[in-house]
């Protein structure tokens, strides 16, 4: 098992500077049981990840990913634009308008994503989950 680069403590308390920083108000005391479940699972996908060290953030609050596997530099992922949901919204299978999305907001080619594995694309969908709230 690899060792930890940060506490979850501070992987926690970064993952809620990236809220505050973008301005996303999860209002959890609203959320039904199923919607609390999957923000708890989303939140554990991030929060290992920054303890992993595969997830840094940037002075003005970007995540920025390294993937762990394959040959990829790290992405970072700027606030979702107006452009980004547009490039999303010109396909309708929802893994290549999340791809679409992703390109945008990262400058990167969507290719890039789909080259990806799972445990590295979910992080990144999880992000792109949460700037679409």
């Amino acid at each position: 098992m690899n060792k930890d680069v940060i506490s979850k403590e501070q992987a926690e308390k970064e993952l809620d500077n990236f809220f505050e920083e973008m301005d996303i108000d999860l209002d959890l005391e609203n959320f039904n049981k199923e919607e609390k479940i999957r923000y708890e699972s989303m939140r554990a996908i991030i929060v290992r990840a920054s303890m992993a060290g595969r997830l840094t953030y940037t002075a003005a609050g970007e995540p920025v990913y390294t993937p762990a596997k394959g040959e990829f530099k790290p992405i970072t992922l700027h606030e979702v634009t107006g452009a980004a949901l547009m490039a999303g919204g010109k396909h309708e299978n929802p893994i290549t308008r999340d791809h679409a999305i992703l390109a945008e907001m990262s400058g990167q080619a969507a290719g890039t994503f789909a080259r990806m594995v799972n445990r590295d694309l979910k992080v990144l969908r999880t992000f792109l989950t949460f700037f679409t709230v």
